[in-house]
């Protein structure tokens, strides 16, 4: 008959607890509550980025397919001006337009002008003018940068409109704050008055003791003289 035998576990040879890491754990939560929010907001603004780099990617490719029907409606329309005028031959071959080239277009060569500096010299004035290409990249870039401070002014905007709305909210329910009463000095004669008024009182409280205890030693000798 076999045994069955019991697996062997594991044993742990030692438990360690750092009360620092615990310290941290339960004194985190608002820093990891703000890292998360943080990082939701990078995201989205990675997100923004993206969509605007494709939103002019897509209006770039529009605007060259219309640069390209522009041009082919222009050449048509000019054919058929000369057809009509009769310079050129109806079976005549005409070279089809491929679009701008990097030679018409000046990329990868000189263009005459940029780079250079000329000087105007005046009676009075001397003045030197230098010429640059554009730097479409750093266009860009500006924009993003103007796009990302446009994000962070609106962000705080928010920020700014929902603490009003929490102030308003606690306002609401704590309902409307009782105006303080303005403090005023009393006048010479207010303040004869307020003593007046106190002295007849002590005088008034004082007769209303002595009546009370004449009345208690009327009525015990009233009440000696019944008995007898």
């Amino acid at each position: 008959m076999v045994t069955l035998t019991k697996r062997k576990r594991l044993a742990v040879e030692e438990i360690s607890f750092d009360p620092e890491q615990r310290r941290e754990y339960l004194t985190g939560f608002h820093k990891r509550k703000l890292a998360r929010a943080k990082k939701a907001r990078e995201e989205i603004e990675k997100a923004a980025k993206a969509e605007r780099l494709e939103d002019r990617r897509k209006l770039r490719e529009s605007r060259k397919q219309e640069l390209r029907a522009h041009v082919t409606a222009v050449q048509e329309f000019s054919r058929k001006v000369a057809l009509e005028a009769g310079d050129i031959e109806s079976g005549g071959d005409e070279a089809e337009w491929d679009g701008i080239t990097d030679d018409e277009s000046g990329e990868g060569s000189d263009i005459q002008g940029v780079g250079g500096e000329d000087e105007y010299v005046d009676e009075e004035k001397y003045t030197t003018v230098t010429v640059e290409a554009m730097d479409l990249g750093k266009e860009e870039s500006e924009d993003e940068e103007a796009a990302a401070e446009r994000m962070r002014k609106r962000e705080e905007r928010e920020r700014e409109e929902e603490k009003l709305m929490k102030k308003k909210e606690a306002r609401q329910r704590n309902g409307p704050k009782e105006k303080k009463k303005k403090f005023r000095y009393l006048t010479k004669s207010e303040r004869r008055q307020d003593r007046a008024k106190v002295k007849m009182g002590k005088a008034k409280r004082r007769k209303e003791r002595e009546g009370d205890k004449e009345g208690q030693r009327k009525g015990g000798k009233l009440g000696k003289a019944r008995k007898k």
